[in-house]
């Protein structure tokens, strides 16, 4: 066994040492799992910011959108346009005069636009939000009728005539629409655009609202210089770049080639992290990390990605020193663990090999072995254990007995009462059937009773000799005796019928076997009746039974339990009454009353008593006053198990010689959530309470 231990032992040595490797090894790739996703983390955290700056600047198109003299505006000019004979053909003439303009000349009719009070209004709007921010954040913003021509704008424009563009036409669709990243040739900046639809106060479509949003506002979150050595890069959805913290043209494609997608399934993933493959193994190498936008709020997500990147040389750094420090700890582990494992190898071998010797025999059946191990560790905490649980094997041994044959009487009785419940349960029935064919008969005489009445007095001989005829034949079969004797059988079959239901019922009720773990509602007082129908052979010759029942609550209990505590103190009583072989018969008062949110039970007895000096030992397994081979001495054991260790509750004993014997059961009175509250108590807990005997 020693060798085993140490060789099991060296196992675990190697096992640590090869771990350490494994985790020296992986500790790389963790360290780049951690850099990759909080890498990811922070390009969502940045993108989302940028997501939100949007939903800002939308939100407040949209307040614009709703605005009253906007939504007027935009009415006043669709009524004028209503009016014309052919709107499309006005529309393409005022469009072909408006781009044929050059581009620095404004027309009578751009001016008429350009300078109404909703352009002026507009240009405000930009104004504050240029002086709040100190750059421009909208470069343009353009509001249209419902058949897409300008009615105000912030500047001149390429053209009048936007409904043939697709923001205006998503717009209108959609309610709202944000372009990607492009040059916008009206306001000569590259810039993204919100469109907002204008809807009149019947919600009817009246127009559209653009704005074109400076790419500085929207790309302000984004860091202006490399972050610990990290360079972020934002694309759009083409792969072109937006914004880098290194020099860059804008819209220029990434300088390497970079696949945002699944390697299994080739399909486009929200986010990953890599190790860019064209460059790997060289000291140019980078660590990859990369989130998409999301879709946010009603517009379409734009696709853009934002790119971060290390390079791997720098970002590693300190990874070969982590190594090596963990190898030198690892060897220093390694030989002082060696020599600890012989150490305590050696000193829990002998206690083992002791424990080991000591259950073999328990395990044969040998409950007089007792472990001499003498130790405050584990291993004497683990003797002591075991020496315990071989006096409670003892015990529960002797239990175990004495509960399998009254289980096994209780389940005969409760075979014999359903057995006999089924052929009472005919003679029930048929005894009521010819109980009421019996009354037709009766019914039957009554009106032949009548019939001779009236025959009298008809005067009619022939029919008065029929009935002289039939009136002797009732006198010679004595039917009116029969008549009256029936009733009298009825009455007498009837009182014994219900007397052997009542019998089968108790015993029934009695013979319940309780299953594990589970309390049932319980009275107290049926639970005595029925006790005392099984009981009633056994004590009827020997004593009579008083009983003074008083009203109390239902209680939560293992029903057939309980009766087994009542069956075995009630027969004790008529057995020590018996043994007195008195002339008269004795007396067994049972008395139910509740108290001090408790059910108590007394039973008493005029019988001999029980002497002080025994009196203290009546609970003890295997103690009995009876003759040899009379009794087991666990009835009263395996009571006082019943009621105080697994309801809570007490069992007292009180007798006086030459008087009787009063045993008194306490059972606490509680809810069903309370009792299954004491029934975790009860399997958690090996304890016994201190009973409480008392005498005089």
């Amino acid at each position: 066994m020693l060798q085993k231990l140490f060789l099991g032992f060296l196992t675990v040595i190697t096992i640590v040492a090869i771990m350490g490797y494994v985790c020296i090894h992986l500790s790389q790739k963790e360290l780049q799992k951690n850099i990759g996703e909080t890498s990811i983390s922070l390009a969502s955290e940045i993108l989302e910011g940028i997501n939100t700056n949007l939903d800002r600047r939308i939100e407040v198109i949209q307040e614009h959108a709703n605005n009253p003299t906007i939504q007027q505006a935009a009415s006043e000019s669709n009524k004028e346009f209503e009016k014309l004979d052919n709107i499309q053909v006005y529309i393409n003439e005022k469009d072909r005069e408006w781009v044929s303009a050059p581009k620095k000349e404004i027309t009578p009719f751009m001016q008429e636009i350009t300078g109404n009070e909703v352009s002026e209004e507009l240009r405000n709007i930009t104004g504050f939000y240029e002086k709040k921010h100190h750059y421009k954040v909208f470069n343009e913003v353009i509001i249209t009728n419902k058949y897409g021509t300008n009615i105000a704008q912030t500047e001149k424009t390429t053209d009048y005539y936007q409904g043939d563009e697709q923001w205006w036409q998503e717009a209108k669709k959609d309610g709202q629409h944000i372009e990607d990243v492009e040059y916008d040739e009206s306001a000569d900046v590259y810039a993204t655009s919100i469109s907002v639809r204008i809807d009149d106060q019947d919600g009817n479509f009246s127009g559209v609202i653009k704005a074109v949003l400076n790419i500085d506002d929207t790309i302000k979150i984004l860091p202006d210089k490399k972050l610990l050595s990290a360079e972020f890069k934002l694309l759009n959805k083409d792969k072109r770049i937006i914004y880098s913290t290194e020099e860059f043209k804008f819209l220029q494609k990434l300088p390497i080639e970079i696949t945002f997608c699944s390697a299994e399934q080739g399909t486009p993933v929200h986010s990953h992290y890599f190790i860019s493959e064209n460059e790997r193994g060289e000291e140019g190498s980078k660590l990859c990390a990369y989130a998409r936008s999301k879709s946010h709020r009603d517009y379409k997500d734009l696709g853009w990605i934002l790119l971060i990147e290390y390079k791997t040389k720098e970002l590693f750094a300190s990874v070969s020193n982590l190594r090596d420090l963990l190898l030198f700890i690892l060897l220093v582990f390694t030989v002082f663990s060696v020599l600890l494992g012989l150490f305590i190898s050696y000193s829990i071998y002998r206690p083992l090999v002791i424990l080991s010797d000591a259950l073999v025999k328990i395990g044969k059946g040998k409950l007089d072995t007792k472990v001499t191990i003498k130790s405050k560790d584990k291993i004497g905490f683990l003797a002591d254990s075991i020496n315990k649980m071989v006096e409670d094997l003892k015990q529960t041994q002797c239990h175990l007995v004495q509960s399998e044959k009254l289980a096994s009487i209780g389940q005969l009785a409760a075979g014999i009462a359903h057995e006999m419940n089924t052929p009472v349960g005919f003679v029930a029935g048929n005894f009521q059937t010819l109980e009421s064919h019996v009354k037709k008969i009766l019914d039957l005489v009554t009106i032949h009773d009548k019939l001779a009445g009236q025959a009298e007095l008809s005067g009619n001989p022939q029919l008065r000799t029929i009935v002289d005829d039939i009136g002797q034949f009732r006198d010679d079969m004595q039917i009116d005796f029969i008549l009256e004797d029936i009733q009298r059988l009825f009455v007498d079959s009837k009182d014994g019928l219900d007397r052997t239901v009542e019998i089968i019922r108790n015993l029934r009720d009695f013979s319940r076997i309780d299953q594990p773990g589970s309390r049932d509602e319980y009275d107290l007082n049926e639970g005595i009746k029925a006790t005392l129908v099984v009981v009633r052979n056994e004590i009827k010759y020997d004593a009579d039974v008083k009983t003074e029942f008083s009203e109390i609550p239902l209680i939560y209990c293992h029903c057939g339990q309980i009766n087994q505590v009542l069956l075995n103190i009630i027969v004790n009583a008529a057995q020590a009454i018996k043994s007195q072989e008195r002339d008269d018969r004795g007396t067994i008062t049972i008395r139910t009353y509740a108290s001090d949110n408790e059910a108590v039970c007394e039973i008493s007895d005029d019988g001999p008593g029980i002497p002080p000096d025994i009196l203290s030992k009546v609970f003890d397994p295997f103690f009995t006053t009876k003759l040899p081979g009379k009794g087991t001495g666990l009835g009263l054991s395996v009571s006082y198990g019943i009621i105080v260790n697994k309801h809570n509750g007490e069992l007292l004993v009180d007798s006086t010689v030459g008087e009787g014997t009063k045993f008194t059961i306490n059972l606490p009175i509680s809810t069903k959530e309370n009792d299954e509250e004491e029934e975790e108590k009860e399997i958690m807990s090996n304890g016994k309470k201190d009973s409480i005997i008392c005498g005089r």
